[in-house]
């Protein structure tokens, strides 16, 4: 074989900077879906402020007042906008979690500050949003019962529903897995992920049933014994 057609050197078929290329469109990419899901939450948030000031407006101009459940959902559109603002300022931790998890970021001393502040935030971003919910349960009890219940029977099922909302949102609060998130950080870590996922299947199945039950024995079942 002639020297001329041999070469010891193999000429590398990817060149570094197309590693830069792709780490830079990694970066590119993750904070595109950063900035997409904030726009998201702040969009969600301000529509649903438009609503809560119509509703606000077309009650003080009908009746020149609102009235308690108003109140409740004026209260509950606080905890939204609570659980948003949190949720804006540990989405960073969260993609940077992902970053570190997919290799694209090295684990640093940094990270570990970081995602424990994301770990801890779960606690209060889980007691907001579900309380956020069973509020607006709540505000609807109040407008069944400020249309006037006169039969003694529709009164009896209106206060078994209620202390059924309450002792529902009760459940789902005290069933959130509180170890993952006020742990330390070194006991979360050394959990293994199958107890994690059985722990976070149970939670979802679990608050997906009280939520069904509230719903089914909430409103309307006391919308059919209204009219009734």
């Amino acid at each position: 074989m002639s020297s001329q057609n041999f070469s010891p050197i193999v000429q590398p078929k990817i060149s570094h900077p197309v590693f830069l290329v792709r780490q830079s469109n990694y970066v590119l990419s993750r904070a595109l879906q950063l900035n997409v899901s904030q726009g998201f939450l702040w969009t969600g948030t301000a529509v649903s402020l438009c609503f809560l000031v119509f509703r606000l407006v077309v009650k003080i101009r009908s009746f020149r007042r609102v009235y308690s459940d108003d109140c409740l959902v004026i209260f509950s559109w606080v905890l939204l906008l609570g659980s948003a603002a949190l949720w804006q300022v540990q989405s960073v931790n969260l993609y940077e979690l992902y970053a570190v998890e997919s290799g694209q970021k090295p684990l640093t001393l940094g990270f570990i500050d970081t995602n424990t502040e994301l770990l801890r935030s779960l606690t209060p971003f889980a007691i907001l949003f579900y309380t956020c919910l069973w509020v607006i349960k709540l505000s609807f009890l109040l407008f069944f019962r400020r249309l006037g219940l006169n039969v003694r029977g529709q009164k009896i099922w209106w206060w078994t529903v209620l202390v059924i909302t309450v002792l529902t949102w009760i459940a789902t609060i005290a069933d959130n897995d509180y170890k993952c998130s006020l742990e330390p950080i070194e006991f979360i870590w050394c959990m293994s992920e199958m107890i994690k996922e059985e722990s976070e299947l149970t939670h979802s199945q679990l608050t997906a049933a009280l939520q069904s039950l509230s719903n089914l024995c909430g409103t309307p079942t006391l919308a059919i014994a209204q009219w009734t």
